[in-house]
């Protein structure tokens, strides 16, 4: 895009920049040279309440919104709503004025007032436990906000530089002319010399003249209070001691005309500080807890927006100095610091480049916005640039973090799939007794899970999935399957529930059961058959354990061969950037707080750009991901028993969930009768969460399933039918149940996606959970459904399955099974 073309909507702007104090965002707007909303006005999405400047730095389109507080809290929900208007920034600035530590980490610079400090990260300083005498900050793993990712390091890494830092210098001093020679800005001038004063640590502000306050004539200690007034008066009312400034080293050098290199360059000439900037809620004034925090977190600035913002997006804080964070601050350095600041924004965005947009996603962009309107710029999305064959994921409304979130997945082919949903379970593409024709014409499922395992053979021999024809995009998946275009697909190794073979995972494979036997699935072959089946998603492959005892070793074996993995899967998609890869979701392992953290770590530092969403196998897990990763939808391969599960794992921020218990549920005969959100009528006793069809009180009912339902088995039969189809174990039945059950999940989900955009959710929930019962308990059914498929597997209540003589031995569990994956399982815990 040409630097001064107008932009043809929000996904066009990169670079967001954000202020709290007037004064800091009118010296930012000065330095704009261009503002786009002259003549055309870019809309915002329903519920964002920032308010913005739009228009262009250099070759930049930057978008400034106003902070209408301080505080983390404040920038939080600023930065959030941000990114729901524009989808596709890249850097945050913030940009205004500090309190600074007089010298910095390394002790060889002074920092003087007007100078800029640029962070290399931020340490929250006020987020701890407040002791009698201290607050100890929390210094965990999972309460440090993270390092800057690599593209931020990179151009830190590059201004820091001998040439960098010349050019900033240099373009700084030109953007500071530019600001000067705009009417209005005649007082942000340096204030002089003079005016810059650094007190000892232990000199406190407050009336020096003996008997002028009381309060203050009675302080004898650092720690005793001052009045109110000495507290809002500057140095030159209380008569502070100028005498006693400290003599500092550039200053004195300027002063006798001694300028030999860049740290004694003029005062009035800002010079660049790179350190930690400590953030938090509190306006440090305090010389003494200004010095311990710099001592204990090598922190050169104090400011109150940054921590809000860092997890949000990448984020860079320049803040001019305005004061030195102690007793004496005042607000005369304000107006300069800020046009520092401002100068020194421009400046560095002059050494930042953007990334050209491919005319695949110009494309699909614009197809999306004509299309779907709002919706395809509505929230966050992958800092990766999507091509129109992928997946995209807007969050329409999102709690803190952990808490339920509003959001819809679009992919390529069909229509948006609004979160939180549920993802069917299959057995070798087919959602068990339902046909394909009857899914279309009588269920709501939309989104559909298969396992690879499925389609493949035990002899390695080429599976007929692999012939079936396609032409262009078509997945071959979906037409060997006939899955309808509008049904979301998502592929992963291993059924669901997983079945826990007895063979182990190597290094550069998977154990997987095929229809006749276990054999391994190279991690080369997986990624050969997500490319040749081509579904909406397909999730990585995870080293994942069933047994109830594991040992440290193992667990670091699990974690090291997962990201092995997941790094050769996206090395070989680099290599092969020509061909029409599916989507990747990353896998989330069940581990401990601690080992969890590290593994996400690396995910965020190395692969956040290579991945379009994370799969987890536990919903504790996923509850456990980091802000940075919010942005992504989840996906959750558990099997909840009950709505309850579901509603706990919405909770925790799930976004797509398997529930393979819809299937176990209708083979027993049983009609879900629950309802959310729950009746208001109270009842005694709690209710039943689903129905028994086999009990004899049915056999002459013509009433439907359940009072008021509209799904294709209720409108069109009744309970009789229902209960003596049951007898004489016709399929029909468990058909019918099924159609009925996906109904009632189905209308859960659409009342539980409307308490959450009501902001009810939690409430709703509670009472849910009061009215139902805790379990769906088995009728007088139990043992009589249809066989499930299995070769080691029972029917519900029956004995073990008759199979081939060389498999017998897994009948008994005696066979060649290593004892941690002698407990099936699709939920491991560490």
């Amino acid at each position: 895009m040409s630097h001064n073309t107008q932009p043809k909507g929000r996904d066009d702007f990169e670079v967001a920049i954000i202020c709290a104090l007037p004064t800091e965002s009118d010296a930012v707007e000065a330095m704009f040279d261009q503002f786009w909303e002259e003549d055309f006005e870019y809309t915002k999405v329903k519920g964002d309440s920032n308010s913005y400047t739009l228009g262009r730095i250099g070759r930049h389109n930057v978008v400034l919104s106003y902070i209408p507080g301080m505080g983390k809290a404040a920038s939080a929900t600023v930065a959030a709503s941000f990114r729901t208007s524009f989808p596709s920034i890249r850097l945050g600035l913030i940009v205004g004025v500090c309190g600074g530590v007089p010298r910095d980490v390394d002790g060889n610079s002074d920092i003087f007032l007007g100078d800029v400090i640029i962070s290399t990260g931020v340490v929250q300083f006020d987020f701890g436990r407040q002791l009698a005498d201290q607050v100890v900050r929390k210094d965990t793993l999972e309460d440090n906000l993270g390092r800057p990712n690599p593209e931020i390091r990179g151009i830190l890494r590059k201004v820091q530089g001998w040439r960098g830092r010349t050019e900033m210098s240099s373009h700084i001093t030109e953007a500071i002319a530019e600001i000067y020679s705009k009417p209005g800005f005649e007082q942000w001038k340096y204030p002089g010399i003079q005016h810059d004063c650094l007190f000892p640590s232990a000199y406190r502000h407050k009336h020096r003249i003996a008997g002028e306050c009381a309060i203050c004539d009675k302080r004898l200690e650092d720690t005793d209070p001052v009045c109110e007034d000495a507290l809002s008066s500057d140095c030159t009312v209380l008569k502070c001691d100028m005498e006693r400034a400290v003599a500092r080293k550039r200053m004195t050098e300027v002063q006798l005309g001694l300028q030999s290199d860049e740290r004694t360059q003029p005062i009035t000439k800002p010079l660049l500080h790179f350190g930690l900037v400590a953030s938090g809620d509190l306006v440090m004034k305090s010389a003494g807890r200004r010095d311990k925090l710099a001592r204990l977190e090598n922190v050169i600035g104090f400011e109150m927006l940054g921590a809000g913002v860092w997890d949000t997006f990448p984020t860079v804080v320049i803040k001019g100095v305005c004061d030195y964070a102690d007793s004496h601050k005042n607000k005369m350095w304000q107006k300069y610091a800020a046009v520092t600041a401002a100068a020194c924004a421009k400046a560095f965005l002059r050494q930042w480049r953007g990334i050209e947009k491919s005319s695949n996603e110009t494309f699909f962009t614009t197809l999306l916005r004509t299309i779907y309107g709002d919706m395809a710029t509505s929230a966050a999305t992958s800092e990766a640039q999507l091509p129109d064959e992928m997946l995209k994921f807007f969050l329409d409304r999102t709690a803190e973090l952990g808490g339920p979130r509003l959001g819809r997945l679009l992919s390529k082919g069909g229509p948006p799939l609004q979160t939180p949903h549920y993802v069917a379970a299959t057995s070798r593409g087919v959602v068990p007794h339902i046909s394909e024709d009857l899914l279309q014409r009588h269920t709501s499922i939309s989104a559909v899970y298969m396992g690879a395992e499925d389609f493949l053979e035990k002899s390695r021999t080429e599976a007929p999935v692999f012939k079936t024809p396609v032409t262009g995009d078509e997945s071959a998946l979906r037409k060997y399957t006939a899955l309808p275009s509008s049904c979301f697909l998502i592929l992963g190794p291993h059924r669901v529930p997983r079945l826990a073979p007895p063979a182990q995972n190597k290094d550069s494979a998977v154990s997987i059961s095929t229809s006749v036997g276990f054999r391994t699935l190279e991690a080369s072959e997986y990624d050969a058959a997500t490319l040749a089946l081509r579904p909406d998603v397909a999730t990585g492959l995870a080293d994942l354990i069933s047994a109830d005892k594991i040992s440290k070793k193992r667990i670091e074996k699990s974690t090291d061969r997962t990201h092995a993995w997941l790094r050769d899967t996206v090395t070989r998609r680099e290599e092969q950037s020509d061909r029409l890869w599916p989507p990747l979701f990353a896998p989330i392992l069940p581990l401990e707080l601690e080992l969890q953290q590290i593994y996400l770590q690396d995910l965020v530092e190395e692969y956040k750009a290579n991945i379009s969403g994370l799969v987890g196998f536990d919903t504790h897990s996923v509850a456990l991901l980091p802000e940075s990763l919010s942005y992504l939808p989840r996906i959750c391969l558990s099997d909840p028993q009950t709505p309850h599960d579901i509603l706990d794992s919405i909770s925790l921020g799930v976004d797509l969930i398997t529930v393979p218990s819809v299937t176990s549920t209708s083979e027993q005969g049983l009609a879900f009768s629950f309802s959310f959100p729950a009746p208001a009528t109270p009842n005694a006793t709690r209710q039943a969460l689903a129905i028994d069809m086999w009990s004899d009180g049915h056999a002459t009912s013509c009433t439907p399933l359940v009072e008021g339902c509209q799904c294709y088995t209720c409108t069109s039969h009744h309970r009789a039918y229902i209960y003596h189809l049951l007898q004489a174990t016709e399929m029909l039945a468990w058909t019918l149940l099924q159609i009925h059950n996906f109904h009632v999940l189905n209308s859960f989900f659409v009342q539980v996606r409307e308490s959450i955009a009501a902001g009810v959710f939690d409430t709703e929930a509670q009472r849910f959970k009061k009215y139902y019962e805790d379990e769906i308990v088995a009728g007088d059914g139990e043992g009589r459904g249809p066989r499930i498929r299995g070769y080691q597997a029972k029917s519900i209540g029956g004995d073990t399955k008759r199979n081939d003589k060389k498999w017998g031995r897994f009948e008994d569990g005696t066979a060649h099974a290593e004892p941690e994956a002698a407990v099936a399982s699709d939920s491991p815990h560490s």
